[in-house]
C-alpha cells in the first residue's frame, strides 16, 4: 500500500474521533508536493505534522505515524 492510501486511510479513522482534524495534499511549482495534518477544533489552526517531497507518497511518510497515535 502507498503511503498516501494508507495515509488517507488512517486519516478517516482519525476524523471519527476528531471531526475537527483536517488533511491536505498540495502541490507547488516552488516546493514540490506538501502534506498538512491540521486540528482545526475551536476555531484555532494548530498543525500537528506537515511534510513534503519531490512526490505525493513521499510527502506523506511523517503523516502516517502522527495518525498512528491520534488513533491510540
Amino acid at each position: 500500500m502507498d503511503n498516501v492510501t494508507k495515509a488517507l486511510e488512517l486519516f478517516e479513522k482519525a476524523r471519527q474521533k476528531n471531526p475537527y482534524l483536517y488533511f491536505e495534499l498540495a502541490y507547488t511549482k516552488t516546493t514540490d508536493w506538501m502534506c498538512w495534518l491540521i486540528d482545526k477544533e475551536g476555531g484555532g489552526k494548530v498543525i500537528l505534522c506537515q511534510d513534503q517531497g519531490t512526490t505525493p507518497d513521499s510527502a506523506c511518510v511523517n503523516i502516517i505515524p502522527t495518525l498512528q497515535i491520534l488513533l491510540q
